[in-house]
This record gives structure tokens, C-alpha cells and sequence, in this order.
């Protein structure tokens, strides 16, 4: 199907494709006859003035009838012939003026010469007059067409390449709208450059006419407004011209456009038909690779006959005595060979360029049955666009290199064209002609080519409008679909981003193979999430099944607590693993980070290594368990936990330390509570020294027994310790039990109070510090003054 549509519309596209590859080429393309402004005058001695006629055109083109064309052509053939009767009384007279009268001469010589330019300028008038008359007929009759439209035969639905057909016309006829508008801004613009050329004209005219010495060089300003005159009626003529023919190209796309819309986009491709193109399509393939064999044979060939005459040509250089004329010869032959060999290397190209075209012409058709398929849903079809945007970017990128190519070959072919117009060498003449051969055929080739990939990419974009249409005429639920299609595409492209790769190695049959593994940001967050959750799970079992353990086999609970540290940690590594393993992360990422990193890392973590192992020493050998009274470093309280890296123990003052595990293992440790939970205390009491010692005895004992802090065994011990400054010492020691509750330094300063109140009672007194100061009087006091240094007595 494709085949007959290329041949049906290959007529009417080709000199809209040619253009455009010439003008991206910069090469010439359609001869545009309103640039061509012919130097023709006409002699009218019946002229007074310096306006001249403009042969019935007018600046503002409007329609008119055959008529009109053929009173115009009349008179301008009427103008034609005077002049060529001037011509010919003008070279007479110029046959018998003498050679020795030279002004005479050059004025009959400029005469002629006007005259001769004029009827060249009459002449494109009556073309322009006729192909105006010609376009004028044929605009009327596409008038009438239109105004007469029927529609088209058949029911609907109607085959896809019709809708091919009425879009191709409408892009051929809409581009040959832009390219005669660039037309008439070029022809306003010449008309524009000639009236300004005509009113300097006639100013000179009008400051020479009055001069009777100045006759000649009247003459001559009239001459040059007469043929001025003439070139601005062509260029008018012309304008007239190009608004005919855009005329008739805008009608043909009013018709085309009325054919649009009966079809109404109802159209069919169903899959009988995918398949005759494919079929198609395929069998030109299999033409074009056997092309393609035949060329790389002609490649071998050509490859080794430039092989032999560069041998020859070294042979030749290297040869002492060899004349200059040998060694040029050898090597134009080797510069043929080359080019010949890299001609037929460019045509084995094309055919592989065709193979890849045609390739993607049935992706192409392809996605244009997709789009006419029943099952068509937003999915689909943002798939489909996908798609056609990546055959649209092939495309282009092939044409842009054809572009350059055609480009260069150009400039190649262009320079020896310039070298073959001054040689004088016959020899080096032919030579350059036969280097232009293949290069010439290789420019065609890539024309060809390009035009080929142009209407390829015509129907690109009658695929691309499609495309559009169904994404315009979508449901409101099927824009939904395209919304939601939308986000999970971004939301997968976001799932799927790579943060880096790192090298595996898998176990195939036995034998290891390095791979590649990628790290996404999916499996990153499945493993978090993984890791996350598994946490929870983990710590909620172990902390149940320590709870069991503790009701049910009354396990410690200082032991539950660091048990249950050491699980968690287990457990947790064991959870790492297996999410890693369960996301396909390996392992071996871990060795990312490099040696370097890990003697680092090793390094940074000796102090939670060493804790984390005192911690396991504290766990076997127990030496303070949760409760126990203990001081370290200045810090007493109850441990209150016992971690894997420290511990806590909180203090009188309500203050929580945490002290690491091993200053618990390394450093001095008291432990008030080890063995028993009994601990003494002791109190010193200093009584004056006429105190009765009985009586002080008998009374700290009975407060320290009646106390219900103090045990009763061992009982309180009263000792008289020593002999101070100021009185008799002595010390009570007693014992108390460590309990949840109990202050010790409470129960001490309730033993002060009620001591004091029984001395109080019994009369014993608490001496204070005294001392005495005794001067010795048996010899009197030495007084001396001394004067300080420096000072001067009065």
C-alpha cells in the first residue's frame, strides 16, 4: 500500500522536496523568473514625460478576464513590433555612421542596444501575459470545481490511503502557499528598488530636459526610464503571476479541507492490510540487500584497484630518477581509484539506508494500525507516542546528515568545477572530470536519498497529527487513565533510577561469572522498609518471649535486659542480611567503601568494640546486676540498666550516668550489694570530757536500735575511739538493709536529730573548738623601728 501511495503523490511533492533539500542545502532550486529583471528600453519619440506605461499591470493584482489578458497582449505585441522596427532603423544608421565618428557611434551603438533590451523585456511580458492567461483559466475552472463540490464515493469506513492522499495534497499545497508568499515579498521588494530607481530617474530627467546643450544626455535618461518603465511592468505581471497560482493553491486546499471533512477522520487499516504492507515492504528489503551484496563485492573490487595503484604510486616516488610526469600520472590514477572506491562505498550506504528506512516505514505502519485498533486505551497510546517519537528522532538525525554531506560533496564538486575553468592542461582537464563523475553520482545518491527520508517524514507527521487527534478526542475517563498512566510511568522511572552499579559474581553450572548489579532506589527503599518493619517484629517477640522467660522461668531481670540486647543485635544483623538478599542487593556493596574506608571505620569504632566486649564479660561474669548499689569514679547510685555499650546508674540526686562498660570492667568497682544488701554505716560523736562515758554508750545504743532502719543483726556497735582537742570521740557504726526507698543519708540524719535530743535530755554536752594563748612574762617585749631604705630622716 505504501508503494502506490509514494507513486501516486511522488509527482506532486517533488519540486516542494527539492526546494527544501536545496534550500537547506544552499543549492540552487526552482528558477524563480521575478529575479531575472531583463536591461530592455524602447524607443517612443511620441514620450514627453518621464512616466512610463506599465502595459495594463498595477501594483494591487486583482482577477481578471481572458479579455483583458488577450487587449493586453494585443497591444503589447503592437510595442514589440515598433520597437523591432526601431531596431532595425537604429542598425542601419549605426552601419553608415563612420568609424572615425566616434560619439556618433556610441550613440547609435546605445540606441541599438536599448532597443534590443526592450524587446527582450516586451518579450517575457507577452510569456508572463500568456502563463497569466493559462493560470487565470485554470483558477476559474478550480472555482467552479469547488463551487460544484459532490462528495466522495464510497461508505464509511474508507481505506487509510485516502486519508494519506487528502493529507500529503494538503502538505504539498500548504507549502507551496508558504514558498509563493516568499515570492511576492520578493517581487514587492524588487518593484519597491525599481520605483526608487525610477524617481531618481526622472528627477535627472527633469534637470537635463530643459537644457538644449544637454540633449544626448536627455536621450540617454529617457532610454533608461523607458526600460525601467518596461521592468517594472514584467515584475508587476510576475506578481500577478505568483497571486494566480496561490490562488489556485489555496483553493485546492478549500477543496481538500471540504473532502477532510466529509471523511470526518473515518477511516480504517485493519490488519489485512498491515500485513500487505509489511509484505511490501519486506520484499523491498529483500531487493535492497541483494543490492547492498552486489555493492560490497564492488567495494572489494574498487578497494583493491585503489590498493594496486597506491602501490604503484610508492613504487613509482621511490623509484631514483622517476620523472615528474610519472609520478603525477600515478597519481591521478590512485585519486580515481580512491574516488570510485569511496563512491561505490557511499552507494552500498544508501542501500543500507534504504534497508533501515523501510525498516522503520513498518514500525511506522505499525503504530498507525495500534492507533486505529480497537483496544486503543491510554496506555497504549502513550506507548505509541513513545514510539513514534524515537522513529522521529532517527529520522531526523539521518536527515541532518545527509544535509551535511550533500553540503560538503557540493563544496567537493564546486571546487573542481572551479579548478576545471583554469587548467590549461588537457591532461589535468580530463583528470578532473573523472574525479567529478563519482561524485556527482554520489550527490545524487544522497538526493535521492533525502527525498526519500522527506516523504517518510511526511507521513512522520501525518502519524504525529493522528496521534494528536486521539489524544484530543479522549473520554474524560480515558484523560484519567492518561493521568494515572502518566504518574505510575514517573513513579516506575523514579523506582527504577540506578544509583550506581556495583560488580557480583553468580555461579552458572559450576563456574563463577562477574556480573553487574544495579542499585536502585527501589531496592533501597524495599530494604529500609524491610529492615523498618522486621525491627518492630523482632523486638516485640523478643521482648515477649523475655517477659515468658521472666514469669514463667524466673530469669533475672538484669539477665532478660542484657539478653535481650544481645538478641537484638543478633537479630538485627541476621534481618540485614536477609533484606539485602530478599531486594537482590549483594553483599559486596559493602566492600564499596573501600579499604581505606574500613581501616578508618576500624579505627573509629575500637572504643564500641572494646565496650560491646566488656559488655559480654559483664553478661558472664556478673558483677553488678540491675539494682546493686555501686560507686565509680566519684559516682554512687543504683544501676538502673546494663547495655551493650554502657550502662546507667542513677544517683542520689536523681541524676542518670552513664558510664561505659569498660571503665566497669577496667577500672576500681564497688559493689555495695555483691554478696548481701546489708551495708554500715557509722556516725562519730565528740562529748565533752566530763561527760559520763556509760551514759554516752548506753544512749547511741538505744537510738540506733530503735531505729526501724537499723537492723538488729549485727547490733549497732559503740566504740570510744579517741581522745580529741576538745572532748572524748566516739563512733557508732550500725547496719541497714539497701531497699527500693531508702535514703541512706536520710536514716543518718535521723540519727543525728534523735542523738542530739538525748544528750540534750541527759545533760551531755557537745563541746566546741577552744584555744588558749599564754605569753611568756619574764622578760619584757623588744621593740625595735626600722627605717625603710630610701627614706631621708627629717
Amino acid at each position: 500500500m505504501i508503494s502506490k501511495t509514494c507513486l501516486r503523490f511522488v509527482s506532486i511533492g517533488l519540486l516542494a522536496l527539492s526546494t527544501v533539500l536545496c534550500r537547506a542545502q544552499g543549492l540552487p532550486g526552482s528558477p524563480i523568473n521575478s529575479l531575472i529583471i531583463p536591461n530592455g528600453a524602447q524607443k517612443n519619440t511620441a514620450q514627453t514625460n518621464a512616466t512610463p506605461p506599465t502595459n495594463g499591470a498595477t501594483d494591487n493584482p486583482i482577477a481578471r478576464t481572458a479579455t483583458d489578458i488577450d487587449t493586453q497582449l494585443a497591444e503589447v505585441q503592437k510595442k514589440i513590433d515598433i520597437a523591432k522596427a526601431d531596431l532595425v532603423k537604429a542598425k542601419n544608421q549605426l552601419s553608415s555612421i563612420s568609424a572615425t565618428n566616434t560619439p556618433a557611434l556610441e550613440a547609435a551603438q546605445e540606441n541599438a542596444g536599448t532597443l534590443q533590451k526592450l524587446i527582450d523585456v516586451y518579450a517575457q511580458n507577452i510569456d508572463s501575459l500568456k502563463d497569466l492567461k493559462r493560470l487565470t483559466d485554470k483558477a476559474a475552472a478550480l472555482k467552479k470545481e469547488k463551487d460544484n463540490w459532490h462528495a466522495p464515493a464510497g461508505t464509511a469506513p474508507w481505506p487509510l490511503e485516502i486519508a494519506d492522499e487528502i493529507q500529503f495534497s494538503l502538505m504539498q499545497w500548504q507549502y507551496q502557499v508558504q514558498h509563493l508568499s516568499q515570492r511576492l515579498i520578493i517581487v514587492d521588494q524588487q518593484i519597491e528598488d525599481m520605483k526608487k530607481t525610477r524617481a531618481r530617474l526622472e528627477i535627472e530627467f527633469r534637470q537635463v530636459a530643459t537644457d538644449p546643450e544637454k540633449t544626448t544626455k536627455a536621450e540617454s535618461i529617457r532610454r533608461h526610464l523607458e526600460i525601467n518603465s518596461a521592468s517594472i511592468s514584467e515584475m508587476l505581471l510576475e506578481k500577478e503571476v505568483v497571486s494566480t497560482e496561490k490562488q489556485i493553491a489555496l483553493t485546492h486546499i478549500s477543496i481538500q479541507k471540504q473532502n477532510w471533512n466529509y471523511y470526518d477522520n473515518r477511516f480504517a487499516f485493519s490488519h489485512e492490510d498491515l500485513e500487505k504492507t509489511q509484505n511490501n515492504l519486506e520484499a523491498e528489503i529483500a531487493k535492497l540487500r541483494g543490492l547492498e551484496t552486489q555493492a560490497s563485492s564492488n567495494i572489494n573490487r574498487t578497494l583493491d584497484l585503489a590498493a594496486v595503484a597506491k602501490a604503484r604510486l610508492t613504487k613509482i616516488e621511490s623509484t631514483p630518477g622517476a620523472s615528474q610526469q610519472a609520478i603525477t600520472q600515478a597519481k591521478r590514477e590512485w585519486r580515481k581509484a580512491d574516488g570510485q572506491a569511496e563512491a561505490v562505498r557511499l552507494e552500498r550506504e544508501k542501500h543500507r539506508a534504504m534497508i533501515e528506512l523501510a525498516t522503520l516505514q513498518i514500525q511506522l505502519w505499525n503504530i498507525r494500525h495500534d492507533l486505529y485498533s480497537s483496544n486503543l486505551n491510554a496506555e497504549t497510546l502513550d506507548k505509541i507516542k513513545e514510539r513514534q517519537l524515537v522513529i522521529a528522532r532517527r529520522m531526523n538525525q539521518g536527515m541532518q546528515y545527509l544535509t551535511q554531506m550533500i553540503a560538503e560533496k557540493s563544496q567537493t564538486y564546486f571546487e573542481l568545477t572551479e579548478q576545471v575553468k583554469i587548467t590549461k592542461d588537457p591532461a589535468e582537464n580530463a583528470f578532473l572530470l573523472e574525479l567529478m563523475k563519482p561524485i556527482t553520482a554520489q550527490i545524487d545518491n544522497a538526493r535521492s536519498l533525502y527525498l526519500m527520508m522527506s516523504r517518510v517524514n511526511q507521513l512522520l507527521e501525518i502519524t504525529q497529527g493522528e496521534i494528536q487527534t486521539k489524544i484530543s478526542n479522549r473520554s474524560l475517563r480515558q484523560k484519567i487513565d492518561t493521568i494515572r498512566v502518566v504518574v505510575i510511568g514517573y513513579a516506575k522511572a523514579f523506582w527504577n533510577y540506578e544509583i550506581f552499579a556495583i560488580d557480583d559474581t553468580i555461579v552458572v553450572d559450576g563456574r563463577e561469572l562477574k556480573t553487574k548489579r544495579s542499585i536502585t532506589i527501589g531496592k533501597s527503599i524495599g530494604a529500609i522498609m524491610i529492615l523498618i518493619f522486621g525491627f518492630m517484629i523482632i523486638s516485640r517477640l523478643i521482648k515477649r518471649m523475655l517477659a515468658i522467660a521472666v514469669n514463667k522461668a524466673h530469669l533475672g531481670a538484669s539477665k532478660s535486659v542484657v539478653i535481650g540486647r544481645w538478641l537484638m543485635l543478633l537479630a538485627g544483623f541476621t534481618l540485614i542480611v536477609t533484606a539485602f538478599n530478599l531486594v537482590e542487593i549483594p553483599l559486596s556493596i559493602f566492600a564499596f567503601f573501600g579499604g581505606a574506608l574500613a581501616i578508618g571505620v576500624g579505627f573509629g569504632t575500637q572504643n564500641i568494640l572494646k565496650n560491646l566486649i566488656s559488655g559480654v564479660i559483664l553478661l558472664i561474669e556478673k558483677p553488678i546486676r540491675l539494682g546493686d548499689l555501686v560507686e565509680i569514679d566519684g559516682v554512687t547510685g543504683v544501676v538502673t540498666s546494663i547495655g551493650i555499650r554502657f550502662s546507667t546508674i542513677h544517683g542520689a540526686q536523681g541524676t542518670d550516668t552513664l558510664i561505659p562498660n569498660s571503665s566497669l570492667v577496667e577500672h576500681k568497682l564497688v559493689n555495695w550489694t555483691y554478696s548481701t544488701p546489708d551495708v554500715r554505716k557509722e556516725i562519730k560523736v565528740t562529748v565533752a570530757y566530763n561527760s559520763d562515758v556509760e551514759t554516752v554508750r548506753s544512749i547511741l545504743q538505744e537510738v540506733c536500735t530503735t531505729h526501724p532502719a537499723i537492723i538488729g543483726t549485727p547490733s549497732p556497735l559503740v566504740t570510744l575511739d579517741d581522745f580529741g582537742d576538745n572532748g572524748l570521740v566516739f563512733t557508732v557504726q550500725c547496719w541497714m538493709r539497701i531497699q527500693s526507698g531508702l535514703v541512706i543519708a536520710q536514716v543518718l540524719s535521723e540519727l543525728r536529730v534523735k542523738i542530739l535530743a538525748a544528750f540534750k535530755q541527759a545533760g551531755i554536752d557537745l563541746p566546741f573548738p577552744q584555744r588558749v594563748v599564754q605569753f611568756d612574762t619574764s622578760q619584757p617585749l623588744e621593740v625595735n623601728l626600722m627605717s625603710q631604705p630610701g627614706s631621708q630622716q627629717a
